[in-house]
């Protein structure tokens, strides 16, 4: 009875583990996402360096495998 119990359970995770595995790679295979937003909050006064105010900011999204747009929005001074 034991030996057959090991048996059933034994071929219940190898089912388990392989449809695991086919379903890790298919999601490697597809895109998650594909956009990513994000929004930085900034000083609320003005900065300066070397006694120049800063005018603008040009943040930058760092895109990795299968993204394809990122937007970045840097609150300043009161605005965006």
């Amino acid at each position: 009875m034991a030996a057959a119990m090991s048996r059933v359970s034994y071929a219940h995770y190898d089912r388990l583990t392989r449809a695991f595995i086919r379903s890790a790679r298919l999601g490697a295979r597809t895109r998650a996402y594909t956009m990513v937003v994000t929004n930085v909050p900034g000083p609320q006064c003005p900065a300066y360096m070397l006694g120049s105010e800063m005018l603008a900011s040009y943040p930058l999204v760092p895109l990795f495998t299968n993204q394809a747009l990122g937007i970045a929005l840097f609150s300043y001074n009161g605005g965006l």
